[in-house]
């Protein structure tokens, strides 16, 4: 057997079947397999954007995913019984917020009661999370005694598009150059993109008090006393939720007063802080145990109280559907048959009866088997959060990399010729140190469909519009897309073929408001590399041009042509906050490098890993023979961060990388970052001491 026929029998046992997951990217074929694994790793941890894309080359493997998401829908054919809402009716705060809707419905297929609880957001990750987006259609038809028929979605994924699209990146113009802040794995992306990838985050945050403290009037005023904002409103500047006052009884005068109650001191009260100012509250659930004690000041909780009536009315409306639903159960099937319930529904009836102390049982409320004070109030906060400098971005070819750079949209690369500027700078040498070409035949693709869109674009402008050409102009223009489709050989051009003159408006629409989605698969029989040869001997050809590049204060012609062109990026559930993030010094322990243990040591060379600590013994000889300078220069560079990318910056913006004089200018980078002198000055500082370091004494 030739080696071409075993590559032909290769390439055609590689399927949608075999590859699974992977069949996301059509190009997964040429990629190594250590980024195919990452991949689905990427994959799996990517995060929901606000305002995503669909992909421009779709393989059909996208539905699949948006079929299941955390969507709310029912699985079954269901009777609706009723629908209660949280706190509904106690204030008007509440009257835009989506709190909580709970759907009691009776399950056909299975003859039990079941719930449903539709809330306006999801959180899974301790931190990341998504606004659910609501379905209308549905939602309005949910009337008690209504059946909804199985699969019906209430509420789904803001990453679900129409016609069950999948919107879990976005299409990035990338630019695949050499910089120096592209240099070791980080990207550089523009201010526009950065707000693009909006993303939607969620804290939590609890506090108890009442027998021996009471909040503070943080939000109020004179007239209204209000610890924290309602549900709906947004955390103040300072980021301060909260504050608990401790009481003491020869101070009451001084700490009661109308005034100062409405100001914390963060040293002597405990102050319950947000992530950042501007966050919105989106649920509030306060615990009251036991009932039958009161506060010291009943005014300070009377905001508290209307959150436990409502929660309590809530409850009592739970059990009212209940045993109306238990009353109409016997009525129908005899005194003695017993309504089956779900285990999420038996759940929430015990929580219910609980609540409302059905029966009359004393109950010790506890919080990991601690005794609970008088009150818990517990607050989830939304935030909505831009990419940021240490957010990490991948593409679906396992090119990772952490956003080093956000430019001004004016200072990023771009054509001349098109007008199209990156959003994405990336480096290329990584599709040969990584084996990913698969990027490349995104982006090329991507190309054809981005020219093809502009074709299509300049050929309706001249004609004035699709609305205003006929039947025959439609025909016409319409040739450009399906010219293309025919090099690349699928069954969306045998569709597109058979399409009347209504479908061809309806594709010339998608592509004006859109993308020109191609439709492109691993088993497609036709294969990237004869396609691209194709392209390139149409007049179809993608343009390829050199681009501007900003160095300095100017912009310069590269030497090379490069495509800036879309390709599919997502955003990963890494903390762009966290030092572990980066892969510079990530071995360490908060910010300590690290020795490496009997499991490390013979790993390969390229391994990240860092060199051997330096015990006491070793840097009290290496201070004895070189001196104690020598001593903090070392350990400087190997635990102060911002001196790590002091020389890292030097390095790569050296003209002469490997003949530099001061790699660490002691000027600009100061000795004192290192984390063990932190730790020290913050111990001695706690007792009013600092220190200060006096040369050659």
């Amino acid at each position: 057997m030739s080696n071409k026929q075993q590559k032909d029998i290769l390439e055609d046992s590689l399927t949608e079947e075999l590859v699974g997951f992977h069949s996301i990217n059509p190009f997964i074929a040429h990629i190594s397999s250590s980024r195919g694994v990452m991949l689905a790793n990427h994959v799996s941890r990517s995060l929901v954007l606000n305002n995503g894309d669909e992909k421009i080359i779709q393989t059909g493997a996208e539905k699949q995913f948006a079929a299941n998401t955390f969507s709310k829908k029912f699985e079954n054919d269901s009777l609706i019984i009723d629908i209660v809402r949280k706190y509904d009716g106690i204030s008007k705060d509440y009257a835009d917020e989506l709190v909580s809707y709970t759907i009691i419905f009776e399950d056909l297929k299975h003859d039990r009661l079941d719930y449903m609880e539709i809330v306006g957001y999801h959180v899974k990750h301790q931190e990341f999370g998504f606004r659910y987006k609501i379905n209308d259609d549905t939602f309005g038809d949910l009337i008690p005694g209504e059946v909804v028929k199985a699969g019906s979605i209430v509420a789904d994924s803001p990453a679900v598009a129409k016609n069950s699209g999948y919107k879990f990146g976005t299409n990035a113009n990338v630019a695949l150059i050499s910089l120096p802040e592209v240099a070791e794995d980080p990207v550089v992306i523009s201010e526009s993109f950065a707000h693009k990838m909006n993303h939607t985050v969620y804290d939590f945050r609890s506090v108890e008090f009442g027998l021996d403290s009471f909040p503070l009037n943080v939000y109020g005023d004179d007239d209204n006393y209000k610890p924290f904002p309602n549900i709906g409103e947004y955390v103040n500047d300072e980021s301060v939720i909260m504050a608990v006052r401790e009481h003491d009884n020869m101070l009451s005068p001084a700490m009661l007063s109308v005034n100062d109650v409405k100001h914390y001191d963060p040293i002597y009260d405990k102050v319950i802080y947000a992530r950042k100012p501007r966050g919105k509250i989106v649920d509030i659930r306060v615990h009251h145990a036991p009932r039958n004690r009161k506060a010291a000041y009943t005014k300070t909780t009377a905001g508290l109280d209307r959150y436990i009536n409502g929660y309590n009315k809530y409850c009592e409306d739970i059990n009212n559907v209940y045993t109306k639903y238990k009353k109409t159960h016997k009525q129908r099937y005899g005194n003695s048959a017993v309504p089956v319930l779900s285990n999420a529904m038996h759940k929430l009836i015990t929580q219910v009866l609980q609540n409302l102390e059905i029966p009359p049982d004393r109950i010790k409320y506890t919080y990991r088997n601690e005794a609970l004070d008088l009150y818990r109030v517990e607050f989830v906060i939304e935030y909505d959060m831009d990419l940021r400098v240490g957010s990490k971005v991948s593409d679906l070819s396992g090119s990772k990399g952490i956003v080093g750079a956000i430019w001004p949209d004016e200072d990023m690369p771009y054509d001349p010729v098109t007008g199209v500027r990156a959003d994405v700078i990336m480096d290329p040498t990584s599709v040969v140190s990584r084996l990913n070409v698969s990027r490349l035949y995104e982006i090329y693709f991507s190309a054809v469909s981005r020219n093809t869109k502009r074709l299509v674009t300049e050929e309706v402008a001249r004609l004035n519009g699709l609305e205003n050409m006929t039947d025959t102009e439609v025909k016409k223009v319409f040739r450009i897309p399906l010219d293309v489709l025919a090099i690349i050989d699928t069954e969306q051009h045998q569709g597109y073929a058979k399409t009347n003159i209504h479908g061809m408006r309806t594709i010339l629409k998608e592509i004006l408001e859109e993308e020109f989605y191609i439709y492109y698969r691993l088993s497609s029989k036709k294969k990237p590399d004869k396609i691209v040869a194709d392209m390139e001997a149409s007049v179809y050809r993608p343009p390829l041009n050199k681009i501007m590049i900003k160095t300095g204060d100017k912009h310069k012609l590269s030497k090379e042509k490069v495509y800036i062109a879309p390709q599919y990026i997502i955003l990963l559930s890494d903390v762009p906050d966290n030092y572990l993030t980066a892969p510079t010094a990530k071995v360490n322990i908060y910010r300590f490098p690290v020795s490496v243990g009997t499991r490390e040591k013979h790993h390969a060379s390229y391994k990240i890993a860092p060199v051997k600590t330096i015990s006491e013994t070793e840097a009290r000889l290496y201070a004895a023979y070189v001196g104690p300078r020598f001593m903090a220069e070392l350990k400087d560079r190997a635990n102060s961060m911002e001196t790590h990318k002091h020389i890292y910056q030097n390095i790569l913006n050296a003209e002469k990388p490997t003949d530099i004089d001061i790699v660490a200018s002691r000027d600009e980078m100061p000795y004192g970052s290192d984390p063990a002198i932190e730790l020290v000055d913050n111990i001695f500082n706690s007792g009013g001491i600092s220190i200060e370091y006096t040369d050659g004494k």
